[in-house]
This record gives C-alpha cells, sequence and structure tokens, in this order.
C-alpha cells in the first residue's frame, strides 16, 4: 500500500486506515505503509497514531521506525 509523498510524514483517512486494519485481521497479513520522503521508508500500519480523523506519524517519527526499502529485500 502506498501514502502519497507528504512532507510531514505519511498520512490515511481514518475510514481507510480502518479498513485496511480489518482486511489485514481478516486475511492474517500485516499492511506496510509506503511513504517516500527522499527515500522509501515502509511501516507497519500499527505504529501509526490515531485522532478521529486521521492515523498519521511524523516525519521524523516515520525516518526512525521505517524500514529502507533494502532492509525490505
Amino acid at each position: 500500500f502506498e501514502v502519497k509523498h507528504t512532507k510531514n510524514g505519511p498520512s490515511l483517512p481514518m475510514k481507510q486506515y480502518l479498513q485496511l486494519k480489518q482486511w489485514a485481521e481478516r486475511a492474517g497479513v500485516t499492511v506496510m505503509v509506503a511513504w517516500k520522503n527522499k527515500q522509501w521508508y515502509f511501516l507497519p500500519l500499527e505504529v501509526l497514531r490515531r485522532t478521529k480523523t486521521r492515523a498519521h506519524l511524523k516525519a521524523e517519527d516515520a525516518q526512525r521506525l521505517g524500514l529502507g526499502l533494502e532492509q525490505l529485500l
């Protein structure tokens, strides 16, 4: 799953977050959110912080917690 490039970090509407979470639970898989800021970062859906309207993560947290493309291969 890819989140479009945003300057402030990965962000999803809450409805989309909940749909992905439900799908992952039914399918027995881990959803990874891809975010690009100079390089790609891949984050488990669960690390995003949730508010009433969005699931998001600050850019510095995404860079610290995310896996790089090389680490996934």
